[in-house]
C-alpha cells in the first residue's frame, strides 16, 4: 500500500488489440500498406511493414469483391496466379515482379503497368491494355496474347516463347533482346516495333 497521504498508483494502461486497431482503420479509409505500418509499430517488428505477397493476394481479391478499381497500387511482388482478374484496371499500377501465372486479365486496362519481370507463365490476356506498360524481362511463356494492345510497351529481354499474339498490336513496342521463339503474330501489327538482337526461332506470322 502507498503511504498515508499518497494517491494509489493508476494501472498502466493496456496495450491496445492490433486486431482491433487494424479493423478501426480500414473503417476509417486507411490502406492496407499504412495499416501494415501501424501494426509493425505496435508489434515492434519492422519487417512487418511491408505487406507479404498473401497480405496483396488478399488486397485484390477483396478490392475485386468490393467492385473497387485497382489503379495505382503498389503489388509489387505479389502471388496473383491463378485469379480471375479480367476486366480489371491496373491502370499505373506497380506489379513489378508479381505472379500472375494462368492468371485471366483478358480486356483488362493495365496502361502504363509496371510488371518488369513478372511471371505471366499460361496468363490469359486477350484482348488487354498494355499500353506503355513495362514488359521488361517478364516471362510471357505460353501466354495468350490474342488482340491484346502493346502500343509503345517495353518488352526488352521479355520471354513470349510459345505465346499467342494473333491479332495483338504492337506498333513501337519495344521488343529488344526478347525471346520470341515458335511465338504466333498472324495478324498482328508490328509497325516500328523495335526487334534488334531478339530470338526469331519458328515464329509464325501472317495475315
Amino acid at each position: 500500500a502507498p503511504p498515508a497521504g499518497e494517491a494509489e498508483p493508476e494501472p498502466p494502461m493496456p496495450a491496445p488489440d492490433p486486431e482491433e486497431v487494424a479493423a478501426t482503420l480500414r473503417e476509417g479509409g486507411a490502406g492496407e500498406e499504412d495499416v501494415a505500418e501501424v501494426l509493425a509499430a505496435l508489434r515492434g517488428d519492422e519487417e512487418a511493414a511491408e505487406p507479404s505477397p498473401i497480405d496483396l493476394r488478399e488486397l485484390v481479391k477483396s478490392r475485386i469483391a468490393e467492385g473497387s478499381l485497382l489503379d495505382g497500387l503498389d503489388l509489387r511482388g505479389a502471388d496473383l496466379s491463378d485469379l480471375d482478374l479480367s476486366g480489371q484496371s491496373f491502370v499505373d499500377s506497380d506489379l513489378t515482379g508479381a505472379k500472375l501465372a494462368r492468371a485471366d486479365l483478358s480486356a483488362s486496362d493495365a496502361t502504363g503497368g509496371r510488371f518488369a519481370e513478372a511471371d505471366f507463365e499460361g496468363a490469359t490476356l486477350e484482348g488487354t491494355l498494355l499500353c506503355r506498360a513495362d514488359l521488361d524481362r517478364a516471362n510471357f511463356t505460353r501466354a495468350n496474347l490474342r488482340g491484346a494492345i502493346l502500343d509503345g510497351a517495353e518488352a526488352r529481354g521479355a520471354t513470349l516463347r510459345d505465346a499467342d499474339l494473333e491479332g495483338a498490336m504492337l506498333a513501337e513496342t519495344v521488343l529488344e533482346g526478347a525471346d520470341l521463339t515458335n511465338a504466333s503474330f498472324a495478324k498482328a501489327s508490328l509497325a516500328e516495333a523495335d526487334l534488334s538482337n531478339a530470338t526469331l526461332d519458328r515464329t509464325t506470322s501472317g495475315r
